[in-house]
């Protein structure tokens, strides 16, 4: 229980450092349980200025799943996919600490994107959980095993 703990302080505090050096302050969420919109669009726009850089270690290092985050990045086509212009944003969505931003847009080629940024809310730090806005991963939920995922099952896409 220790070890785990430490390993967590340990991962707040570079994912604090690394939002500082990127963006600035950190952002710290208005209250423990869930990031806000506002708070989370904050992020994505930190994150959409920090992807133009197209240096997929540095956009993913303050990233709360690094792994994933790079093999989603390379799963969409690498630094190329980088869609030039923000996304849209169409709807926000808080469910536990998490929020999923459900982001809309075209990337590079013309094919469209539908994808959620997910931030959450960790020792009353906003850290980024899902961070490929122009992949094509949404967020499901929470659910219990062996039951439906509860946001995204059977619904039509958004964009």
């Amino acid at each position: 229980m220790i070890f785990r703990r430490n390993v967590t302080a340990a991962l707040v505090a570079a994912s604090l450092a690394v939002s500082v050096a990127f963006a600035g302050e950190p952002v710290r969420p208005s209250r423990e349980s869930v990031v806000s919109d506002s708070e989370a669009r904050a992020m994505l726009a930190a994150k959409v200025k920090q992807a133009q850089a197209r240096d997929v270690a540095a956009y993913c290092a303050d990233v709360q799943l690094f792994d994933m985050c790079e093999r989603q990045w390379a799963k969409v086509g690498g630094a190329k996919a980088i869609p030039s212009q923000p996304p849209t944003i169409v709807r926000s969505v808080a469910y536990g600490e998490f929020r999923a931003l459900r982001a809309c847009g075209t990337r590079p080629d013309g094919t469209p994107y539908e994808a959620d940024f997910v931030v959450r809310s960790q020792e009353g730090v906003a850290v980024v959980h899902l961070a490929i806005w122009w992949g094509d991963q949404t967020y499901s939920g929470f659910y219990a095993e062996g039951s439906e995922p509860t946001l995204s099952v059977g619904r039509p896409p958004l964009c």
